[in-house]
């Protein structure tokens, strides 16, 4: 799922999990 950009990913999951 998240392997290229673990920064990225990691930042998706905040905005994820805010919302």
């Amino acid at each position: 799922m998240c392997n290229k950009s673990l920064k990225l990913c990691e930042v998706a999951k905040n905005i994820r999990n805010m919302a």
